[in-house]
């Protein structure tokens, strides 16, 4: 499971741009409490999905990093 930082930092956006992407469920998240927890199968088919409505981050441009080659 991935944290929001954690994928922030690989999207290289703000942590608070992931977390926006949870609340509004454009991301598939889980939260424990107050924690948001990403399972990484979600994480793979969000970043296959591209840019999320009005946001100006493009996933198909990431999909070259470390995690695409897991």
């Amino acid at each position: 499971m991935l944290t929001p930082k954690e994928i922030a930092t690989e999207l290289k956006v703000k942590e608070q741009t992931v977390m926006k992407w949870l609340r509004e469920g454009t991301l598939k998240g889980v939260k424990l409490g107050k924690l948001w927890r990403v399972k990484e199968e979600d994480y793979k088919k969000f970043i296959e999905q591209g840019t999320p409505k009005g946001g100006d981050w493009d996933g198909k441009n990431h999909m070259e990093g470390t995690y695409a080659k897991c």
